[in-house]
């Protein structure tokens, strides 16, 4: 399977910031490239409650285009895990349900909320945010399942 990937170290972040006058290209293409197109295993699903889903399209947000651009700061990591798949915005068709998921079945056609909270990724205790109803300032965004 195809993944969109990002992934950048120190001396890459260094080189990119000063190369950047030159072409902003050497973001996405080239040897410097933050962002590559590779080969992944498919995934299994982590748990009954989950799905699978093929995705039809997929967009990229501002957060995307800023980790591309690197303009959001390598001390960002504590809210990303590296490499990490680009898109969080997607629409697509199940093609696997897990055991303990019900409302959904294979061929049904979704779009995803991005938001995967402390409950969702299986955390217990939940963080302070899931505990206050704010899963999108999920304390815990790059951990779980």
């Amino acid at each position: 399977m195809k993944a969109l990937q990002f992934s950048v170290s120190i001396p890459q972040f260094a080189a990119l910031k000063v190369l950047a006058s030159i072409s902003k290209r050497l973001y996405y293409y080239g040897p410097l490239a933050t962002v590559r197109l590779v080969d992944v295993p498919e995934p299994t699903l982590p748990s009954s409650e989950w799905v699978k889903i093929r995705t039809f399209v997929c967009g990229f947000c501002g957060t995307d285009i800023n980790l591309i651009l690197l303009r959001d700061s390598p001390t960002a990591t504590p809210f990303t895990s590296f490499p990490c798949t680009m898109g969080h915005e997607l629409c697509g068709e199940i093609i696997e349900v897990g055991s303990s998921v019900d409302g959904i079945k294979t061929g049904d056609v979704v779009t995803v909320a991005p938001y995967l909270s402390c409950s969702i990724r299986g955390i217990e205790p939940v963080c302070r945010s899931c505990r206050m109803g704010r899963p999108a300032n999920c304390e815990n965004f790059a951990e779980g399942n």
